[in-house]
């Protein structure tokens, strides 16, 4: 658009100042941004909120795919893909129509409990459903008792 990217970079950075960034595959977006503004001899200090890409694999385990156009066909949102202004409207109106609702059923109603569900793995979000099923696979006569760990590792986990 003929703008100076170091002015569009640090209006971003105004417009962001304190408020949470989110988007859909956040990893994917802050990796293109963050090696522009290397490229512009700018500092990366722009850190990720909310991967919404994320969020939907913990709140929308119907779906196979979370693919931003895949959730925009499924649930009937009208937008173009693949531009950013329409992405982020693709966003707001998951939030709005989808997210919210699944979102209130889960009693999830602040920022840290939002980041925190969405980073979780599967196997935390599930832990205590999954040793109740392992424990009670087979009737022993003597006690089976389960312990999981969550880790990147078997040592982080045990």
């Amino acid at each position: 658009n003929g703008l100076d990217p170091r002015k569009v970079h640090n209006d971003f950075e105004q417009y962001l100042w304190n408020r949470p960034f989110a988007a859909h595959n956040l990893s994917y977006d802050l990796k293109c941004i963050n090696m522009e503004r290397r490229r512009l001899g700018l500092t990366e200090k722009l850190n990720g909120e909310l991967c919404t890409m994320l969020l939907s694999r913990r709140i929308l385990p119907e779906l196979k795919s979370v693919r931003l156009e895949t959730l925009k066909k499924y649930f009937r949102i009208k937008a173009k893909s693949h531009r950013a202004d329409s992405d982020v409207k693709i966003v707001a109106r998951l939030f709005e129509q989808v997210f919210s609702r699944r979102l209130e059923l889960l009693k999830i109603n602040t920022w840290d409990s939002l980041k925190k569900l969405s980073r979780a793995s599967p196997v935390a979000l599930h832990h205590e459903l999954i040793k109740k099923e392992m424990e009670s696979v087979f009737t022993l006569n003597v006690p089976l008792t389960v312990d999981i760990g969550i880790g990147e590792n078997w040592h982080e986990a045990h």
